[in-house]
Protein backbone atom coordinates (compact mmCIF):
# COMPACT_ATOMS: atom_id res chain seq x y z
CA UNK A 1 0.00 0.00 0.00
CA UNK A 2 1.34 3.37 -0.97
CA UNK A 3 -0.39 6.71 -0.70
CA UNK A 4 0.29 10.43 -0.91
CA UNK A 5 -1.08 13.30 1.13
CA UNK A 6 -1.79 16.53 -0.70
CA UNK A 7 -1.49 19.42 -0.13
CA UNK A 8 1.01 19.41 2.69
CA UNK A 9 0.74 21.80 4.47
CA UNK A 10 -3.05 21.72 4.34
CA UNK A 11 -5.70 24.26 5.32
CA UNK A 12 -9.11 22.55 4.86
CA UNK A 13 -9.24 19.41 2.71
CA UNK A 14 -6.53 16.77 2.81
CA UNK A 15 -6.46 14.57 -0.29
CA UNK A 16 -5.38 10.97 0.15
CA UNK A 17 -4.27 9.48 -3.15
CA UNK A 18 -3.78 5.73 -2.95
CA UNK A 19 -3.94 2.60 -5.04
CA UNK A 20 -7.62 1.83 -4.50
CA UNK A 21 -7.23 -0.68 -1.65
CA UNK A 22 -9.67 -0.47 1.24
CA UNK A 23 -8.07 0.91 4.37
CA UNK A 24 -8.86 2.31 7.79
CA UNK A 25 -7.29 5.63 8.56
CA UNK A 26 -6.82 7.83 11.59
CA UNK A 27 -5.28 11.18 12.42
CA UNK A 28 -3.38 11.51 15.68
CA UNK A 29 -1.55 14.41 17.25
CA UNK A 30 2.06 14.24 18.40
CA UNK A 31 0.92 13.11 21.85
CA UNK A 32 -0.69 10.02 20.26
CA UNK A 33 -4.29 11.12 20.80
CA UNK A 34 -6.67 10.01 18.05
CA UNK A 35 -8.54 13.02 16.67
CA UNK A 36 -10.22 11.61 13.55
CA UNK A 37 -10.79 8.23 11.93
CA UNK A 38 -12.55 6.73 8.97
CA UNK A 39 -12.62 4.15 6.19
CA UNK A 40 -11.45 4.82 2.65
CA UNK A 41 -12.53 2.67 -0.25
CA UNK A 42 -11.55 4.76 -3.26
CA UNK A 43 -8.30 5.68 -4.96
CA UNK A 44 -8.85 9.36 -4.10
CA UNK A 45 -10.41 10.49 -0.82
CA UNK A 46 -10.79 13.98 0.63
CA UNK A 47 -10.79 14.46 4.38
CA UNK A 48 -11.99 17.70 5.97
CA UNK A 49 -9.32 18.69 8.49
CA UNK A 50 -10.53 22.29 8.88
CA UNK A 51 -11.56 21.72 12.50
CA UNK A 52 -8.03 20.76 13.54
CA UNK A 53 -5.86 23.41 15.13
CA UNK A 54 -2.71 24.52 13.33
CA UNK A 55 0.10 22.07 14.02
CA UNK A 56 1.76 18.80 13.09
CA UNK A 57 -0.27 15.58 12.83
CA UNK A 58 0.27 11.96 11.86
CA UNK A 59 -1.97 10.26 9.29
CA UNK A 60 -2.01 6.47 9.70
CA UNK A 61 -3.40 3.98 7.16
CA UNK A 62 -4.12 0.33 7.94
CA UNK A 63 -4.62 -1.76 4.80
CA UNK A 64 -7.54 -4.15 5.25
CA UNK A 65 -6.17 -6.70 2.77
CA UNK A 66 -2.51 -7.19 3.62
CA UNK A 67 -2.64 -5.62 7.13
CA UNK A 68 0.22 -3.23 6.34
CA UNK A 69 0.44 0.06 8.25
CA UNK A 70 1.89 3.31 6.94
CA UNK A 71 2.18 6.61 8.81
CA UNK A 72 2.89 10.02 7.30
CA UNK A 73 3.26 13.42 8.87
CA UNK A 74 1.29 16.44 7.70
CA UNK A 75 1.11 20.07 8.72
CA UNK A 76 -2.19 21.87 9.30
CA UNK A 77 -2.07 25.64 8.73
Amino acid sequence: MAFQLSPNPVKNDLAIIGNGDDYNWKVINLQGIKLMEGIATREHENIDVSRLNAGIYIFICNNKIDKSVIAKKFIKN
